[in-house]
C-alpha cells in the first residue's frame, strides 16, 4: 500500500514548494489554495490504501475533510509549525453477522501492507488486551461489554506514535478503526455516531476547509439486519510551513 515513485516526487516537490514559500509567511487560506494538487494526489493515495477494505465490507458511507490549521507562535504557547495541512477521510463499512473478533481480524488484515506483520500490528494488541479479555463481562450501567465499548485503534502498520511529532509532516496515510457498532444501530445511537463520519466545517482564513460525503443518518438509513459496523478513518499530511 505504499505511494508509488512517481506520486511520491509530484508530492515532494508541492511539499518543497510549501516550505520554501514560509519565508514570506503565507496565511493557512493561502497555502490551502496553493496546494490543491498536493491536496488531491494526497487523497487519491488515502483511497488506495483504502481499497483493500473495500473487499471485505460493505461500504455504507464515507466522507472527505479537506483543512488547514494555524500553530500557535507565541511566548506561551509554540506549536513547532505556521501552517499544516491534511486530508481526512472517514469511511463506514458494515461486515458480515458472525463472530466479531473474525470480523475485526479481517478489518485489520486488508489494512496491512507487507511492511509489517499482522500479529505486530497495534490492532492485534488492542483487540488482545481489550476484546479478548472483557468481551462478555458486565458492566453494571452499560451491560455485557460489546465492540460498541472496543476504543479506537491504529490499523495495519499504522501506529500511535505515526505523529509523534506535530511539527513533522507525515505523508503516509494513518488508518485506524475510530469505533464499531453493532447492527442494527438503534437511532438513539444517532448522536454519538455521527461525528464518527460528519465534521464540522467552517472554513476561516486561519483554519480554511472543505467538507463532503454522508452523516450517520444516512448510513442508517441502509443498514441491514444484522452485521457489524465499523467506522474507518484515514488521514495523511500534504503541506506544512515554519517548522522548526
Amino acid at each position: 500500500m505504499g505511494m508509488t515513485t512517481r506520486s511520491a516526487r509530484l508530492l515532494s516537490a508541492a511539499i518543497l514548494a510549501t516550505s520554501l514559500a514560509g519565508c514570506g509567511k503565507p496565511t493557512a487560506a493561502e497555502v490551502f489554495e496553493d496546494n490543491r494538487d498536493a491536496a488531491a494526489q494526497t487523497q487519491q493515495q488515502i483511497e488506495t490504501d483504502l481499497q483493500p477494505l473495500d473487499e471485505v465490507g460493505e461500504r455504507v458511507g464515507a466522507s472527505v475533510l479537506d483543512s488547514c490549521e494555524t500553530g500557535d507562535r507565541n511566548w506561551v504557547s509554540d506549536a513547532g509549525f505556521d501552517v499544516r495541512c491534511e486530508v481526512l477521510i472517514k469511511r463506514a463499512y458494515v461486515l458480515p453477522a458472525g463472530d466479531f473478533r473474525d470480523a475485526a481480524d479481517t478489518v485489520n488484515r486488508a489494512a496491512t501492507s507487507s511492511d509489517c506483520a499482522v500479529e505486530d500490528t497495534e490492532a492485534e494488541k488492542t483487540l488482545t488486551n481489550e476484546w479478548d479479555k472483557l468481551k462478555g463481562t458486565e458492566d453494571p450501567y452499560k451491560g455485557p461489554y460489546r465492540p460498541d465499548d472496543l476504543p479506537s485503534y491504529p490499523l495495519g502498520c499504522s501506529t500511535d506514535d505515526t505523529r509523534s511529532a506535530p511539527d513533522t509532516l507525515s505523508t503516509t496515510p494513518r488508518l485506524e478503526a475510530r469505533a464499531w457498532a453493532t447492527v442494527p444501530v438503534e437511532k438513539g445511537a444517532l448522536p454519538l455516531l455521527d461525528w464518527k463520519l460528519r465534521e464540522e466545517c467552517t472554513s476561516t482564513p486561519d483554519s480554511p476547509c472543505r467538507w463532503s460525503g454522508d452523516t450517520a443518518e444516512d448510513v442508517l438509513k441502509s443498514q441491514p439486519e444484522h452485521g457489524w459496523l465499523v467506522f474507518v478513518w484515514a488521514r495523511a499530511d500534504y503541506a506544512l510551513t515554519g517548522a522548526d
